[in-house]
């Protein structure tokens, strides 16, 4: 564990950007670029996660509820939301340090960043949950390995609604390439100035 010098003072407010600082220096213009939006790329995931929670989850569940039967948005309390909302926004903050990880030749960078995002969102550094579980986690079953983090969302949300259903949990997996693309563009948006662009009409 590395100690803090209780009398250097921190030249940022957040911990994972003073961290990565005194590791790397000053930093260059693109990366002091992406620091300064990081709150407002805070911003962004707290209402996308909110529009996606609704969008990717309750309407699914909702779906699902008409195709079996069953009756699992009754069961969305508050507490049950707040958890897959938290699922949803770790889902997104992976997409985060994936795309910054295209950016940046040094792995550390990326995950001082998303750490720094996740402090934002949270007033906490991440430790091996959140977004963290998700980047580490590793199935033998799949061979892709980017399929990975998408099975285990569809586990956890049907964790959090005390449900085993393969249907159920294939539909909740597929949600994670929407939470994917939705994040992409609002990642780019935000800190790369590029348009989002708005779905294809379908009529």
């Amino acid at each position: 564990m590395r100690f803090r010098n209780p009398f250097k003072k921190s030249r940022y407010p957040n911990p994972a950007i003073d961290d990565l600082f005194r590791k790397q220096g000053e930093f260059d213009p693109a990366l002091e670029k992406i620091v300064s939006s990081l709150p407002d790329l805070a911003d962004a995931i707290r209402q996308g996660a909110s529009a996606l929670l609704q969008k990717t989850l309750i309407e699914q569940i909702a779906e699902y509820d008409k195709r079996t039967g069953r009756e699992l948005v009754k069961r969305i309390d508050e507490d049950k939301s707040e958890a897959m909302l938290q699922k949803l926004t770790s889902m997104m903050l992976l997409t985060v340090y994936e795309e910054l990880a295209a950016q940046f030749q040094d792995p550390a960078v990326p995950s001082y960043l998303t750490s720094a995002l996740h402090y934002d969102l949270y007033k906490v550094i991440p430790g091996e949950e959140g977004f963290v579980e998700y980047l580490h986690y590793q199935n033998p079953h799949f061979d892709d390995p980017a399929m990975a983090p998408a099975h285990k969302f569809g586990n956890d949300i049907a964790a959090i609604l005390s449900i085993s259903d393969q249907l159920f949990y294939l539909i909740i997996a597929q949600q994670a390439v929407v939470i994917s693309d939705v994040s992409k563009q609002l990642i780019r948006w935000v800190l790369f100035d590029e348009e989002i662009v708005p779905p294809a009409s379908t009529q």
